[in-house]
């Protein structure tokens, strides 16, 4: 299962089928992802997804955000900010902001931030995929009010995504809704966004479970 770095990426001309509805971006989302998706020997409940988030292809990339972008077109007024949580929501936060032809605003994780930053929010949080208990994330550019599409590739227990939220809340900005290229549902934190901050999300792979001999069961689209 997964694991194979093999696959061969479609051509950009070879995508138009794939984008033309949200069950076939899902169908195509979630069957790549079973193909190439697996788990840390040390622990089968760690998932490790490449292609998902730490060197994306052009066609999942393309499909995923244009995916996460149809999905948050129903609440767009025109005026929100596009944020990536550093380091890999960055990558989708660019070509969604351009589909939807908003701005994308500027992130970054660790220590200190360029001195053209203004309006700096930083926050301090635990990261579920480096297991580092205390990381710094900064976002730039912060304004009273504004309304914001907050991204990531991946959401477990919720934490990063939760405690940027409440950060943001702080500022009086609302996050109007969360992207996130897959979920680990099993760890809670896609239901903590939506049922303790109202908070909706996007998603298109959900793993609902991890079986004893490592195979995913990924949510059911819906027809």
């Amino acid at each position: 299962m997964g694991g194979d770095s093999s696959r061969a990426i479609l051509l950009h001309d070879d995508l138009a089928s794939i984008l033309s509805t949200s069950k076939s971006r899902h169908t195509w989302l979630n069957s790549v992802f079973s193909e190439v998706a697996y788990t840390d020997p040390e622990n089968k409940y760690y998932v490790i997804a490449p292609e998902f988030n730490l060197t994306i292809p052009p066609d999942v990339l393309t499909v995923a955000a244009h995916d996460l972008a149809e999905g948050l077109r129903p609440l767009l007024q025109g005026n929100e900010v596009v944020y990536g949580i550093p380091v890999a929501g960055d990558r989708v936060s660019t070509p969604v902001a351009e589909r939807l032809w908003l701005r994308s605003s500027v992130a970054r994780k660790g220590k200190g931030v360029p001195g053209s930053w203004t309006d700096v929010m930083s926050l301090t949080t635990h990261s579920y995929t480096t297991h580092e208990e205390r990381v710094q994330l900064h976002f730039g550019f912060v304004h009273t009010g504004m309304r914001v599409f907050l991204l990531d590739d991946v959401i477990a227990t919720g934490e990063t995504i939760i405690d940027t939220i409440k950060a943001f809340r702080k500022r009086n900005v609302e996050v109007v809704c969360v992207g996130v290229m897959f979920a680990n549902a099993f760890e809670r934190g896609l239901k903590r966004v939506v049922e303790e901050f109202g908070v909706p999300t996007i998603c298109p792979v959900v793993i609902e479970d991890i079986s004893d001999d490592r195979r995913f069961t990924l949510a059911k689209l819906l027809p």
